[in-house]
């Protein structure tokens, strides 16, 4: 399980590693609200699980109140290295003298702790270019480091006398943080030198051992829910199309893909949402998979088709109510709904109540998103 950063960041935090202070807003309103308490130069950082944000355009840098809200209106509700922006980290710019890295990684059983001379978004380069870039120690699992395996690394590195302690402090601090949180890594990068001997943690990477989670129930429920849910399984049309297609059962999936073929159009992109319902994230599912295709730029319609024995076809309505409910006024598509199967007879006063119409056959569901798409 992939943290994300300000996930991370808490867990530094809390072994005693400086961050910057920041806030995390899923909102403009909150933003404003946050503003008074920070001070005017910011770094905008999206929260996606994954890496490569700066160069993909998840971080901004923006000084004063109109500068900042621009820069939040950018990334919020954009989507950064394939993933949707749904909460932005607005922290402190914060001024350094150099850019180190540090990181712990637990691999075939053994345990390496890590620094390097030179952090940043280009460590991968500079240490290819300069193999001496990045020193590593092999770890006691019990022990931990000693000071004499801290004393040759930062000789290598050439660290500052005056920095050497803190160094040192954050190595031990990565140790037991691995340890009590069953982190299979961490990684600080960078980790930043200020004036006087001060180091802060300006980024932070920590993934979980899966197979632990049952022994970290505070990290497991900071869980993103497409984790919880499972990875939906979208699948793309190369050829493009209009129809967006959110279903239950791969083998009807493709017969209503040839379906609305032989009607004129095609479909943009399918889900299958067996998973999501299976696992009890039925309103989750549906709001991941709805909230995909009003943001795709080619969709202009939305085909939901559900037909089942095994589920219960209300708990399922009732999920999908929900989802229908929370979708974005301004990205809004129509979402033409069949629904069919098990528990069928609560389903229809449940659509009802929520202003949504159930069609009466899959064939009039299917020329009904048919024409809406070329509306």
């Amino acid at each position: 399980m992939l943290l994300l950063e300000h996930h991370g960041k808490a867990l530094l935090r809390k072994h005693g590693i400086p961050t910057p202070r920041g806030v995390v807003v899923g909102d403009a309103s909150a933003l404003v609200e946050a503003l008074p308490g920070l001070p005017e130069r910011l770094v905008l950082k999206a929260q996606i699980a994954g890496g490569g944000r700066s160069k993909g355009g998840g971080i901004a840098f923006a000084t004063g109140r109109k500068a900042v809200i621009d820069a939040f209106d950018s990334l919020r509700g954009s989507t950064v290295n394939g993933q949707a922006v749904d909460a932005v980290l607005v922290e402190e710019q914060i001024a350094f003298a150099h850019e180190r890295y540090a990181g712990i990684l637990i691999e075939d059983g053994d345990i390496w702790l890590l620094f390097a001379r030179r952090g940043g978004i280009d460590i991968e380069d500079i240490t290819v270019a300069d193999a001496s870039n990045l020193q590593a120690i092999a770890l006691d699992p019990i022990a931990g480091p000693t000071d004499a395996q801290f004393q040759d690394c930062f000789d290598r590195l050439g660290y500052a006398p005056d920095y050497r302690a803190n160094y040192a402090r954050i190595g031990r601090a990565l140790f037991d943080l691995s340890r009590s949180c069953d982190a299979t890594m961490v990684e600080i990068n960078p980790l930043v030198e200020l004036a006087g001997d001060a180091l802060v943690a300006l980024d932070a990477r920590i993934l979980i051992d899966d197979s632990a989670l049952d022994r970290q129930p505070e990290i497991t429920a900071l869980q993103p829910i497409a984790a919880k849910v499972g990875r939906l399984p979208f699948r793309e049309n190369p050829e493009g199309g209009t129809i967006g297609l959110i279903g239950l059962g791969g083998g009807l999936n493709v017969t209503l893909m040839d379906w609305i073929a032989d009607g004129g159009a095609q479909v943009a992109a399918l889900v299958d949402i067996d998973d999501a319902v299976g696992a009890g994230h039925a309103e989750q599912g549906f709001a991941m998979a709805l909230d995909a295709f009003d943001r795709h730029p080619q969709i202009r319609s939305i085909l939901v088709n559900v037909i089942t024995c095994g589920y219960r076809l209300d708990d399922i309505a009732t999920g999908l109510v929900a989802a229908l409910a929370k979708r974005d006024a301004s990205r809004v598509k129509p979402a033409i709904l069949h629904l069919r199967g098990n528990a069928m007879a609560e389903t229809p006063e449940l659509l009802r109540a929520a202003g949504q119409v159930n069609c009466a056959s899959l064939a009039t569901a299917v020329a009904a998103v048919l024409a809406s798409a070329q509306d």
